[in-house]
């Protein structure tokens, strides 16, 4: 493992940044809870479509889908090359899209005797705890596998971290005492 001051100065520098450390889960937080808000948005909607007009929801959930896969592709595309003026508004999309889908499984679990609201709120705060317990435990987790991830690719000398994942990914034993040496 090179131990020169490159590697050092390029450890230090990969802690500040925003893809590497514990920077990673604060920073997504608002986003990630922002995509759940908007999902909650699409769900009451299509609610509320169930509700006023069922007639339509089936032709509109059809089209939801569709627009939804073609959106994940794209905003996956879009948000790999880092462009989030775009990403976002395609993900804000996205999780409006996700909530009108869930929304015809809601209104089935409102209407199943032993479910209901009750079952509906009990899942919801299931899905809060976890959120809050997945923060801490992904904040631990970057910190310490995206400083490694960072350090091998430097190491291996790979100018993107995609060629580093594939690497790591065929040659997941490859780098188990890498720190050690």
């Amino acid at each position: 493992m090179s131990n020169s001051s490159n590697f050092l100065n390029d450890i230090r520098e990969a802690k500040g940044q925003r893809v590497v450390g514990p920077n990673v889960i604060p920073n997504a937080l608002p986003y990630v809870g922002g995509g759940l808000v908007l999902t909650a948005l699409g769900t009451y909607g299509g609610l509320t479509v169930i509700n006023t007009n069922p007639g339509i929801f089936m032709p509109t959930f059809i089209v939801a889908m569709i627009v939804e896969l073609v959106l994940f592709f794209a905003a996956r595309r879009v948000a790999e090359k880092a462009n989030n003026s775009i990403a976002l508004p395609l993900l804000a999309t996205y999780s409006l899209l996700s909530g009108y889908t869930l929304s015809g499984l809601v209104y089935v679990a409102l209407g199943t005797e032993g479910v209901g609201m009750q079952g509906i709120a009990f899942a919801a705060l299931g899905c809060g705890v976890a959120f809050v317990f997945a923060r801490q435990i992904g904040s631990n987790l970057s910190e310490q596998d995206g400083l490694a991830l960072r350090a091998i690719q430097h190491y291996l000398g790979h100018r993107s971290m995609k060629n580093t994942l594939i690497y790591t990914e065929l040659s997941p034993n490859a780098f188990n005492d890498f720190w050690r040496n």
